[in-house]
């Protein structure tokens, strides 16, 4: 399998989602599992709106410029 300059980055997101929800974790000393998941299901969606009106549009350019599509 051929990996591509997109498959980075995708990794390099996806570790950031990760990092950030564990630095939450641990920044407020959250134990409680109900908490973690409200906590983590917020910053979800805050990510989730992000990454679809800043992110995405940015990559449609991209694309669009190559021919492709999103």
């Amino acid at each position: 399998m051929k990996l591509s300059l997109q498959d980075g980055w995708t990794f390099l997101y996806h570790y950031g989602i990760v990092l950030s929800g564990a630095y939450v974790v641990w920044f407020y000393g959250i134990e409680d599992r109900t908490r973690i998941l409200w906590i983590t299901l917020v910053l979800a969606i805050v990510w989730s709106v992000y990454f679809r009106f800043r992110m995405a549009p940015r990559f449609a350019e991209t694309d669009d410029s190559n021919g492709g599509g999103l």
